[in-house]
């Protein structure tokens, strides 16, 4: 796993699941992370699946609480037209939306 922090800017917009608004977020980390596994098919056939796991933490300019994100492919799943790996994004934390707090009614 490698784990990087990020300085240069890259951006994403989200909805932030502390306060409830839907902005650009600044990636403040990233990590990556791939493991290949061999399976055993039908006639002894041998094959191979590498897993990957990347993860962004987000940080939201108007609560400034953190997302952190979860984007996994493997290759299995490969799209037959451009061969590209299909993606799958899930939001890891926060688990429970608590919309409104610390968001200043200005704002709002």
């Amino acid at each position: 796993m490698v784990m990087k922090l990020n300085n240069n800017g890259d951006q994403c917009v989200l909805n932030c699941h502390h306060c409830g608004n839907k902005t650009q977020m600044n990636r403040i980390a990233h990590y990556d992370r791939s493991v290949t596994d061999k399976f055993h098919l039908m006639l002894n056939a041998l094959t191979e699946i590498t897993f990957y796991t990347e993860g962004d933490l987000y940080l939201c300019p108007v609560c400034d609480n953190v997302t952190l994100v979860k984007t996994s492919k493997n290759t299995e799943n490969i799209d037959p037209e451009d061969f590209s790996m299909e993606a799958t994004e899930t939001i890891l934390y926060p688990g429970i939306s608590i919309y409104g707090n610390g968001v200043p009614n200005v704002v709002r």
